[in-house]
């Protein structure tokens, strides 16, 4: 049977993970017109999963809805063969874990005024989800993208939720990369809120200022236990030359109790008052020379990518 006309021609594969592949992509149009885009698509060992499915068309609905300029925008949504994808805007330039491994590799810290352009965006984003009702569930630096542009994007609003179904027959193994990055009442598997994704947000903050991992630990129990501890470490003590305005703002958004953590909008608020009051103009340009000076140190990680050129399936068709 013959084909139909491609839609998307997918370049090469850039990362795959539990749940889905990502692939560089591009879309044509009349007159020679063409776009880049990424395009993620649903591995096929899940695509029988009747309720990981159902759970994937409501959330890329979802994820449809959040237009906002930190936020990773859906293009489109549909199926190929038996599997669903994703086409999404494509991010130039890398995620923050790509960026703070950069760093640590170097010994440096980065510089306040990046991480504060980094910190401020990311809450933007966050602030407008929440208020449409949507709780990402998923905040970690693996998908924070960074353009060299110096733009932020939050991705994966879409799928976050979707992950529950498939760590329901694992044992937790899906999630179990983002144990650093859970809230206490994510831990104990409760109901999650706004500020759940706050929390989360807290401890990259801390990871951004200071350069270190809030939880180092590497047993997810031990982790879990130093979440639900709540005895998160000053700033200051790590960084005694950071402003100590910054560390009231960092340590109310890692309160245990979740109504104790404020919003998104009172952390961002508190964040731009606090690069006024140092007299530090705060640009997406800090984020883009950080980019430019770090260069191929933040590469993304091999081991997410096939490594080998164009895959063999080389066309979705619609």
């Amino acid at each position: 049977m013959a084909l139909a006309p491609s839609r998307y021609e997918l370049l090469d594969r850039i990362a795959v993970g539990g749940m889905a592949e990502v692939f560089r992509a591009k879309t044509y149009g009349f007159q020679g017109f063409e776009k880049q885009l990424a395009v993620k698509r649903i591995l096929p060992e899940l695509a029988s999963n009747r309720e990981f499915v159902d759970r994937f068309i409501s959330e890329a609905k979802i994820a449809v809805t959040l237009n906002h300029a930190n936020i990773v925008q859906v293009l489109d949504f549909s199926r190929f063969g038996d599997s669903l994808y994703i086409a999404m805007e494509f991010i130039d330039g890398c995620d923050l874990s790509a960026l703070q491994r950069g760093y640590r590799e170097r010994g440096e810290r980065m510089p306040l005024a990046a991480a504060l352009h980094i910190s401020i965006e990311i809450l933007k984003g966050l602030d407008f989800a929440h208020g449409r009702g949507v709780v990402h569930r998923d905040i970690s630096p693996a998908n924070i993208l960074l353009s060299k542009s110096g733009e932020v994007k939050i991705a994966d609003f879409g799928i976050a939720q979707a992950a529950d179904v498939k760590s329901n027959h694992t044992s937790g193994f899906r999630i179990m990369g983002k144990w650093r990055y859970m809230s206490p009442e994510q831990t104990r598997g409760q109901r999650l809120a706004a500020s759940s994704d706050l929390f989360s947000t807290g401890i990259m903050l801390y990871e951004l200022f200071t350069g270190r991992r809030l939880f180092d630990q590497s047993d997810p129990a031990k982790i879990v236990e130093a979440i639900r501890l709540g005895e998160q470490p000053s700033i200051r003590e790590h960084c005694p030359e950071l402003p100590a305005a910054l560390d009231p703002i960092v340590q109310m958004t890692l309160a245990l109790e979740p109504s104790e953590r404020g919003t998104a909008a009172q952390a961002m608020r508190s964040l731009i008052e606090l690069s006024y009051a140092q007299s530090l103009p705060v640009t997406s340009m800090d984020l883009a020379e950080v980019l430019k000076s770090i260069g191929s140190e933040v590469a993304p990680d091999k081991s997410l990518s096939t490594g080998s050129g164009p895959v063999s399936y080389t066309h979705l068709t619609l």
